[in-house]
């Protein structure tokens, strides 16, 4: 996890670079599905609590679910989701394998990583497999990407986020199309 420290803005700044990177260089480096995996959906699972302070100053800790689902086709083509969702809302991302994004999944040796980026919050989540690919275990790194970041909150308002802290993750494999 991804704590803050007062005045340390330089792993702030190096968490960012780090994952800015990343970005860049994924296309290069990023192979193909475990055929262990085709025909297989990857969740991920976990709840984060952010501290979230309102234009009007009024601070708010809404417990948020986050499910990254992963689907690798019999092809071997990848299939992203992200669903985020509390009491005020939930949002939706999907990103199919044409339209291979900043955040779309990668696999390298035995393991997958998808970060994305939003409203100045970075995620960083990798699931690591077993040697018969038929379990996982996940974590999931979060941080603020600037200073002050601001987002539109499930509830549609606009929020400063103020600190973000991650849950118990979990990663589960299944048969099949779980999308």
């Amino acid at each position: 996890m991804f704590r803050r420290y007062p005045g340390d803005r330089f792993c702030q700044r190096l968490f960012v670079s780090s994952n800015v990177l990343f970005l860049l260089t994924a296309p290069a480096f990023a192979g193909a599905a475990p055929k262990q995996l085709y025909n297989k959906t990857i969740s991920i699972v976990w709840v984060e609590s952010i501290v979230e302070k309102s234009l009007d100053g009024r601070v708010v800790t809404p417990q948020t679910t986050q499910k990254r689902v992963v689907y690798v086709s019999s092809l071997g083509r990848i299939f992203d989701q992200r669903k985020s969702e509390n009491r005020s809302g939930q949002s939706l991302v999907e990103i199919a394998p044409d339209h291979a994004q900043a955040g779309a999944s990668s696999f390298q040796g035995n393991s997958m990583t998808g970060i994305s980026v939003h409203g100045g919050v970075a995620r960083q989540v990798v699931a690591s497999f077993d040697p018969s690919y038929s379990s996982c275990a996940a974590t999931v790194t979060a941080g603020k990407s600037s200073a002050e970041p601001q987002w539109t909150g499930l509830d549609g308002k606009t929020y400063i986020v103020e600190e973000i802290k991650v849950g118990q993750v979990s990663c589960t494999i299944n048969d099949g199309n779980g999308l």
